[in-house]
């Protein structure tokens, strides 16, 4: 078993998120795969304080964040509705992932709209090369949420035009 595999297992399978957060800390190096994990185990526990100081730290220490860290914070910053953090996230890691990356983009473009910052999401949105049922589905939420049910109606048009299927999760 390749070692990184088996840290990381042994970080997810421990029956106490203390032993967990023990394990990282005595790991003499870290790389970004380890930290997403504690990040996430973190945040699986309902310690999103700890997991955006492991953020931080993780930063401190030089390691670059992937797309996995940025879907992390990006889904602490929209439930601990830091909107400035977000922002700060958007625009120092993701200018050109976000275009590239429909996961990231719409992990994002919910953020936004999470927080009603509709023009927002609709940016991330158009700014998203390659969307997949899930983005059009999540712009079609927030549309909904903010009773812009005309854009609901035109966006699903839109997305009709691509090759994509509507899903259950569409709701057409």
């Amino acid at each position: 078993m390749h070692f990184r595999t088996h840290i990381r297992q042994r970080l997810n399978s421990c029956t106490l998120l203390e032993d967990a957060c023990a394990h990282f800390d005595s790991l003499f190096e870290r790389n970004v795969y380890l930290w997403n994990t504690i990040i996430g185990v973190q945040a699986k526990h309902g310690r999103s304080m700890q997991s955006l100081q492991l953020f931080q730290q993780m930063q401190q220490e030089s390691t670059i964040p992937d797309n996995v860290t940025v879907i992390h914070m990006l889904s602490l910053y929209t439930r601990l509705e830091l909107l400035a953090d977000g922002r700060r996230l958007h625009s120092c890691l993701l200018q050109e992932m976000v275009a590239s990356d429909v996961v990231m983009g719409t992990a994002l473009l919910t953020m936004y709209g999470r927080l009603g910052l509709v023009e927002l999401a609709e940016g991330v949105f158009c700014q998203t090369k390659e969307k997949d049922v899930t983005s059009w589905n999540a712009m079609m939420k927030i549309y909904a949420q903010n009773g812009q049910d005309s854009n609901v109606m035109q966006l699903f048009y839109q997305m009709q035009l691509t090759e994509l299927d509507p899903d259950k999760e569409t709701g057409m």
